[in-house]
């Protein structure tokens, strides 16, 4: 016969804590301040991250600006830019003669800002849309955009012809013609 091996069992008691109904005013004077501090640090976040977002909008459409310009050169083919004022997106493309467009990607505006105007070689375009050329010889339309911030203000990206560099500028600035430029009068 073999031995049997009977297992051990342990219980343990939990005693009832009966005594405590609810929070102390210590922990509830604590719980608050802690919440207080950490809606401080996001306020004070909030006015950073919309910030951010601007500055990420202008440094990517100078990218796409450069890419487009050099995917031009490259193909030896038309790039263009696409505006359009009501659904405020930018759309990189090529102008196409059957479709009128070819779309390869679209840009979105930012958050609390909105396209007003475009101006094309002297032309201003408020609804619609509007097209700027980027030519296989690396020019580009002459091209100032305008948008609106519902904190910043009025803010105009000039797009330069020769170099298709973008330049930020606070306020709306308006395109001045050989004629105004040499005869101030």
């Amino acid at each position: 016969m073999s031995p049997v091996v009977r297992e051990k069992t342990v219980t343990f008691r939990v005693e009832n804590l009966t005594k405590s109904k609810g929070f102390t005013f210590l922990e509830l004077i604590i719980t608050i301040l802690l919440i207080s501090i950490l809606i401080t640090f996001a306020a004070v976040n909030w006015g950073v991250f919309t910030r951010k977002e601007k500055e990420v909008f202008l440094e990517q459409f100078s990218m796409e600006m450069t890419l487009l310009r050099e995917d031009a050169i490259s193909s030896n083919q038309q790039r263009a830019l696409k505006f359009d004022m009501e659904g405020d997106t930018i759309e990189v493309g090529a102008p196409d003669l059957v479709k009128g467009f070819e779309s390869f990607r679209k840009l979105k505006v930012p958050n609390g800002f909105s396209l007003i105007d475009v101006i094309v070689n002297g032309q201003r375009v408020t609804t619609g849309t509007a097209l700027m050329k980027v030519y296989s010889s690396g020019f580009v339309d002459r091209a100032i955009l305008h948008f609106h911030g519902a904190e910043e203000g009025t803010l105009s990206l000039v797009i330069q012809p020769l170099t298709a560099r973008v330049e930020a500028h606070d306020g709306y600035i308006q395109e001045i013609s050989l004629r105004e430029r040499d005869n101030p009068s």
